[in-house]
Parts: C-alpha cells; structure tokens; sequence
C-alpha cells in the first residue's frame, strides 16, 4: 500500500479544466464542444443493485460538471457485447488476493486488444509501457521488499495516468455469536470472488 498514490477530489479544479479544454456548458446544462455533447452510456448489470445505486450516484455528480452519463440496465450477455465500446461499472478481483492476480490481467498491455471470449481482461483497453515492465519486473522478483516497492511505484503510475474511475472499495461486515472453534482475524482486503475459502470463513466446517 502506497499511502502517497491518492486521487484528489476538487470539483471546482474538475470543471476549470473543461472550461481550458473548451468544453463549455449550453442552454441545458451538458457541456458541448465542436458541436459534440459531452456524454456518454454507462452499463451496469441489471440485476446488481449495488452497481446501480453506484452508476445513480456517479451520473448525479457528472451531471454537476456538465457531463451527462446515459445508465443502461444491461444483463451479463449484452455486457459482454458492448464492453470494448460502452463504459461499465466494473468489480472485479480474483483469488487468491495478491496484487498480481489483481493488476496483471486489468492493466497489462498483452490484455489490452479486446477478446470477446475474456472482455473483462484490461476492458479498458489500457496500454503503459512502464506499467507493462513494473508489472513484469515485480511479478518475477523474489525479494518481498523489491516486490512490494515495485507495486508502490506501480500505484503512482496509475494515478497519474489512470485506467479507469475508481469509485471505492466495498467493506463487508460479518456478525457471528455464540461459535465454538470460530477464529476471528483482523480486518483483511477481500477479493470480489467471496466463499468459505476466504476471510472470516477459512474454518466454516468446524464451526459448532
């Protein structure tokens, strides 16, 4: 963890911006520039009602800076379809929870050309030349100090060129009473896949 690789939030910083990129406001509120509107379609899965209060809540604040986000309420076939064209509220993780099996698929180069039969690999279609060899170089290094300085270094290279918009990180809040052989641990980071092999459930089966 990188305590220095942090985005900033400064909404009026946000809109100056546009207006020196020439994105002005019209009559309605949505910014245009060269006759073109600012906006753009969001996906999120249908089904997913935590992805659509997300997508809700960041179409509500894009609206503030005159950026209009169109939601669509997709199920996982047309997701797929669409994802190397249309934004997506995307979560994703995998197991087990090590910042390569996390960060090598999503940004790497080598996943960046759109593969209809893995589009979840880079959907952003990210391409860094010195993400690429920090990724490479840390995947390989032996020494847990090198790797972790490496995967701290990688952390300021994705704030300053980011691949996509991070919103937040999701805490899960388990409450158990009365276990036998229940072994709590500490707060841990949780991958998106969830299950008894993970986190609080590592010993379900002794449970009584």
């Amino acid at each position: 963890y990188n305590a220095d690789a942090a985005f900033g939030y400064n909404p009026q910083q946000a809109a100056a911006l546009l207006d020196a990129a020439g994105w002005t406001p019209g009559s309605d509120g949505v910014r245009a520039k060269d006759g073109m509107r600012f906006s753009f379609e969001l996906m999120y899965f249908a089904e997913d009602t935590v992805r659509r209060d997300l997508a809700q809540a960041f179409a509500s604040d894009m609206a503030k800076l005159g950026i209009e986000v169109q939601l669509l309420a997709v199920d996982r076939p047309q997701a797929k379809q669409r994802l190397a064209t249309t934004a997506f509220v995307f979560g994703g993780g995998d197991v087990p929870y090590d910042p390569d099996t996390q960060l090598y698929t999503t940004v790497h180069s080598s996943f960046a050309d759109f593969d209809p039969n893995d589009p979840y690999s880079n959907a952003s279609q990210y391409r860094n030349p010195a993400v690429d060899a920090l990724l490479d170089q840390a995947r390989a290094e032996a020494d847990p100090d090198a790797r972790a300085a490496d995967y701290q270094q990688l952390q300021m290279l994705l704030v300053v060129d980011p691949p996509s918009v991070t919103l937040f990180a999701l805490d899960h809040t388990y409450v158990a009473r009365n276990l036998d052989q229940y072994s709590p641990i500490e707060h841990v980071v949780e991958p998106h896949e969830h299950g008894i092999a993970w986190g609080p459930w590592w010993n379900v089966a002794s449970w009584r």
